[in-house]
């Protein structure tokens, strides 16, 4: 299995940061394969009973449940008119690892072409030579800004050039 599960797409389809297509057409389908899968985020009541949060279960490190019955991925939808070929792809992904709670948090960034964050939280606890608490970063979020560090990264940015 060293194949991937879709071929590049078209370099005219607009691509988003991940570097696929924003959406398929499948009255004109694209040179790639329409392959799904889907996965659960389980969220409950808060604490506090006043909104819903994301449940242990999908942000404890192993992969996300998927939510077909069968939980296989599917290509029912893929418009390709090449079945051997098309099944050939569908059964390359469903070996595919589903993706984390962590992973799928990137994956929704990069797909809805959100910045990457320039420093996580295990970074700066590492910076801070301590394990920081939600408040403490935070409250670095809001001071970073005005500090001395978007000087100290616009000058590595222009060193760059």
């Amino acid at each position: 299995m060293t194949e991937p599960a879709n071929n590049s797409a078209p370099e005219a389809t607009p691509l988003r940061r991940d570097g696929n297509a924003h959406y398929y057409n499948q009255i004109n389908p694209p040179a790639t394969h329409f392959i799904e899968q889907t996965v659960a985020v389980h969220l409950r009541l808060s604490d506090d009973g006043t909104r819903w949060i994301v449940d242990g279960p999908s942000v404890d490190g192993h992969p996300l449940d998927s939510t077909y019955d069968d939980l296989s991925a599917t290509n029912d939808e893929c418009a390709c008119s090449q079945p051997e070929e098309c099944r050939r792809r569908r059964d390359y992904a469903e070996a595919l690892p589903l993706p984390t709670g962590a992973e799928l948090l990137a994956m929704l960034a990069a797909a809805l072409d959100t910045p990457a964050e320039p420093m996580t939280a295990d970074q700066a606890s590492s910076w801070a030579g301590r394990p920081l608490t939600a408040d403490e970063l935070d409250r670095l979020s809001e001071a970073i800004p005005h500090s001395s560090i978007p000087e100290a990264i616009d000058t590595i940015v222009a060193s760059w050039d």
